[in-house]
C-alpha cells in the first residue's frame, strides 16, 4: 500500500492511491487506530471529488482542474 499524495487541512485529509484496494486498506488501517475515531472516506464519481470547498477534476490527470464547490444544503426556518 503506497499513499501517492498526503495532503492535510485541519480534520480533512486528501490522499491519492493507485488503485482502490489500497486505498481501502489504508481507511481501514487508519479506523483501527483508536476506538473512539472513526474516519469517513469519498471517492471519486466520474472522475470529480469535493474536498472542502474544491472540486477536484480528475479528467486529465497530468493537469487536474479545480472550482470551487459548495454542498448543497437546507434551510429551516422555525417561527
Amino acid at each position: 500500500m503506497k499513499v501517492l499524495l498526503y495532503r492535510r487541512y485541519v480534520y480533512d485529509t486528501y490522499c491519492l492511491f493507485d488503485n482502490e484496494i489500497d486505498a481501502h486498506l489504508f481507511h481501514d488501517y487508519l479506523n483501527t487506530r483508536h476506538n473512539n475515531m472513526k474516519f469517513t472516506m469519498e471517492n471519486e464519481v466520474d472522475k470529480k471529488l469535493p474536498f472542502l470547498d474544491i472540486l477536484i477534476d480528475n479528467s486529465n490527470p497530468i493537469s487536474p482542474h479545480t472550482s470551487i464547490f459548495q454542498k448543497k444544503f437546507f434551510f429551516w426556518f422555525v417561527n
